[in-house]
């Protein structure tokens, strides 16, 4: 992605997310105003599609709930957009998709070629909304999660190590003192360090919860030790010059305030709705 689009990739307010009912053949409500469970499955089936490979349930899932996530993202920032005047052209999305490339944008921004004007202008928008930031930054809550786990090659092992664990809670505590390889033991995770743990529910995830976190060598099998929610502060220098996905992530932190007055919901065919990290999770812990 070009320098200029990424630096101007920011953000924006507040906090927490009510509910709202749920509508038939929807994969979300935001506002009363359905996403539809076409839309969603669509631009599921697109992104796999372009990976050329069959990547299994689990990875389809993920994918359909980063969908859900975008699409839900996006009707949050259009009101706040309208709000605060901070529309962006037809115009101005055309021409960065000319210079960038349409199948460089997407896989740069996670989306299926088809999404990437509207997620061209999710950044357009922000970077406006950006230029509004005080110097100082705005408040948004943080959550720090303490967690011990250890690593493991495959989805199967992962998931038979979480029933293990969960069965006998001490196994992981013994697994840990005996030093084993890739063990984690009480590493501190912060939401506005690291969002990019956000999409697997470990923000949301509840203390003595047993998480699925994938990661380059394999699974990491992780129990959260210890939640807590506190102010951050979110500054434009913060994430200046992260990847446009962690931007997107961060900037979410501040449409929750928006997200909060018009009310969220989740069809659980997708999974749970994170009120905090604004992401659509698994609702069994990475499973």
């Amino acid at each position: 992605m070009p320098r200029r689009l990424t630096a101007t990739m920011v953000v924006l307010v507040g906090l927490t997310v009510a509910g709202c009912s749920q509508q038939m053949g929807s994969a979300a409500v935001v506002g009363g105003t359905a996403i539809s469970d076409t839309t969603v499955q669509d631009g599921t089936a697109a992104v796999i599609a372009a990976s050329g490979t069959d990547p299994g349930d689990a990875t389809r899932a993920t994918v359909a709930r980063t969908v859900a996530t975008q699409a839900i993202r996006t009707r949050l920032l259009d009101s706040v957009a309208r709000e605060r005047g901070a529309q962006v052209s037809t115009g101005q999305v055309a021409a960065v998709v000319a210079q960038a490339g349409t199948d460089a944008l997407a896989t740069q921004l996670q989306v299926s070629a088809a999404d990437v004007p509207a997620a061209v202008r999710d950044i357009l928008t922000l970077s406006a909304l950006f230029e509004q930031l005080p110097p100082e930054g705005v408040a948004v809550t943080d959550v720090l999660v303490t967690v011990q786990g250890v690593q493991v090659a495959t989805r199967d092992e992962a998931v038979a190590k979480r029933s293990a664990f969960l069965a006998d809670p001490s196994a992981l505590t013994a697994e840990i003192a005996r030093g084993a390889q890739g063990a984690v033991d009480d590493e501190q995770l912060s939401l506005l360090a690291q969002p990019s743990a956000a999409p697997i529910g470990l923000y949301r995830a509840a203390v003595g919860s047993i998480v699925l976190y994938p990661s380059q060598t394999g699974y990491l099998v992780l129990r959260i030790v210890d939640r807590t929610e506190q102010p951050g502060t979110l500054t434009a220098a913060a994430v200046a010059d992260q990847p446009p996905t962690v931007i997107r992530d961060l900037g979410a932190l501040l449409l929750t305030g928006y997200a909060q007055q018009a009310g969220v919901s989740v069809n659980p065919r997708y999974g749970v709705w994170d009120s905090l990290a604004l992401q659509v999770v698994p609702a069994d812990d990475g499973l």
